[in-house]
């Protein structure tokens, strides 16, 4: 009846709620992974990113007559080692459906995708809780391959579309959670475990800018007190973590702005605006199109075997996780800057080949390998990624970084002065570090009987700090390093300059006692 109508009944709730509660943010998530492989999923066209349009494409992606599809065992196998990497059951018997919608970068007509028997079902991926620190799994409740669309080109002089069928038929993964999410910091989180994790696999680059991976969320809001829960809505046109966090932040917040005014949220999908970081109407649910699925006639069931299945479970590499604990408890690496060089593609190798040029004793040398991987996961990630390039592409050789961390090791530069060579050696330099350091006029003054006879000096033209210090105010010490350093143009070694103050200070106030 009317009176029992769902808008009847939400516009009920939502005088009777407003206002009350704490509002939860509930999150699930749609990830899209285009799958590493030679060729498209269901035709031997080959795979290029930035290929010149309409130059990669098959007569089955161009949806000709007569064209039938093949299917790629490649994508098979990407999608099992994923499902065993996200701890999912795998599906041994699977079919394809065709998914219908008629659009310009569609050129069959329908979607290939797994509707009815998903490659895999129930998985999970640990990931922080930020509330307490402990690890919180979160449910992945089925993963399933499909092939892309064209990519279709609006263009802003002219009032027509083009169409590049390059993409039209490459091989996806698409990974999608359950409703477990609850801020846009675990969102992010999570994707960015995942990106490991596929890179680990060398499936997938985790590439969002340049949409190898694309995130959708679905986005609501309960009432903690009432029960009261939002309609999902689905936000689309995500490209970058940071932009991630910023979408679901905001579409949160439209909800709670919009039920505490008494208002309705409706069901529809949304996509996000990066300039103002804010999301806008693009369809409703209720008026999206029926797929009409139905099996895919042209490829048969597929059953995955048993020994398949194994044979890649005893071949998996090993994963992020599993590589950060055993950096963090063979060389004393925080766990984070553990966890970002295995993430960072190429962090690790360079890591591991710096490394290999330590010689110091044991103690000395953990310490130069946590810097080591603070400048990697710090100034080369940052450099990298300024440039588009990985950081196993970077110019700095293995050779230059340890001898650099050695460097501040010993005294002979600062950590500060130390940032400035790095920068010379990312940008590419056959220079050693100490002969950086010497051009650059960055080598520390450690030599104690000149920086005592500084330190003398200027202890002995500052009575009033003298006086501070020995009435008491220890923090005075700050200002005679500072003249030191002043004195010295920055050069003076800071621990033996700050070492060698405290020792004629301590005199002075030892002769004051006597």
């Amino acid at each position: 009846t009317q009176s029992n109508s769902p808008m009847r009944l939400m516009r009920g709730l939502l005088s009777a709620s407003t206002g009350t509660g704490v509002w939860q943010t509930v999150i699930g998530l749609e990830i899209h992974a285009r799958v590493f492989s030679a060729t498209k999923i269901f035709s031997p066209a080959a795979l290029e990113f930035a290929a010149l349009p309409n130059t990669k494409v098959a007569p089955y992606d161009m949806a000709l007559p007569g064209a039938l599809p093949v299917l790629n065992e490649r994508c098979i196998e990407a999608g099992v080692r994923t499902a065993l990497a996200l701890n999912a059951r795998v599906n041994t018997r699977l079919h394809f459906d065709r998914k219908h919608y008629f659009y310009h970068d569609l050129p069959s007509g329908f979607q290939v995708t797994q509707q009815r028997t998903p490659l895999a079902v129930d998985g999970t991926l640990a990931i922080t809780d930020h509330n307490n620190g402990t690890m919180k799994e979160i449910d992945i409740t089925r993963i399933h391959l499909e092939h892309d669309s064209a990519k279709a080109i609006h263009t802003a002089t002219d009032d027509v579309s083009l169409v590049d069928l390059n993409r039209a038929g490459i091989g996806l993964m698409e990974i999608v959670t359950g409703p477990t999410l609850t801020s846009a910091i675990e969102a992010s989180d999570f994707v960015q475990e995942l990106i490991a994790i596929l890179r680990a696999l060398k499936v997938n680059d985790g590439n969002l800018s340049e949409g190898s991976l694309r995130v959708d969320a679905n986005v609501n809001v309960l009432n903690a007190a009432t029960g009261l829960r939002t309609p999902r809505v689905e936000v689309k046109n995500i490209n970058g973590l940071r932009f991630l966090r910023k979408a679901i932040e905001y579409e949160a917040q439209r909800h709670i702005d919009l039920m505490e005014r008494g208002e309705l949220v409706n069901s529809e999908t949304r996509f996000f605006d990066a300039a103002t970081s804010t999301t806008h109407s693009m369809r409703t649910k209720e008026t999206q199109v029926d797929y009409r699925y139905m099996p895919e006639p042209d490829l048969p069931y597929l059953t995955i075997h048993q020994d398949f299945i194994t044979k890649l479970k005893e071949t998996q590499p090993p994963l992020p996780r599993e590589l950060a604990a055993s950096l963090h408890e063979r060389y004393g690496i925080a766990l984070l800057d553990a966890s970002k060089l295995v993430a960072e593609p190429g962090g690790l190798a360079l890591f591991e080949s710096t490394i290999a040029f330590v010689t110091a004793n044991e103690s000395q040398a953990h310490v130069l390998q946590k810097m080591i991987a603070q400048w990697i996961t710090g100034d080369v990630v940052a450099w990298a990624r300024d440039n588009n390039v990985e950081v196993g592409e970077s110019n700095i050789k293995p050779q230059q970084l340890c001898e650099l961390a050695t460097l501040v090791n010993t005294g002979v530069v600062s950590a500060r002065s130390a940032k400035q060579i790095l920068s010379c050696m990312l940008d590419g330099t056959d220079q050693s570090a100490q002969q950086l350091a010497k051009a650059l006029g960055l080598v520390q003054q450690s030599d104690e009987e000149e920086l005592t006879s500084i330190v003398t000096k200027i202890i002995s033209e500052s009575p009033k700090q003298v006086s501070k210090f020995t009435s008491g105010q220890k923090g005075v010490v700050g200002y005679f390093v500072g003249q030191v350093m002043k004195k010295t143009g920055g050069k003076a070694n800071p621990p033996l300059t700050n070492q060698i103050v405290q020792a004629q200070l301590n005199a002075l106030l030892d002769a004051d006692n006597q």
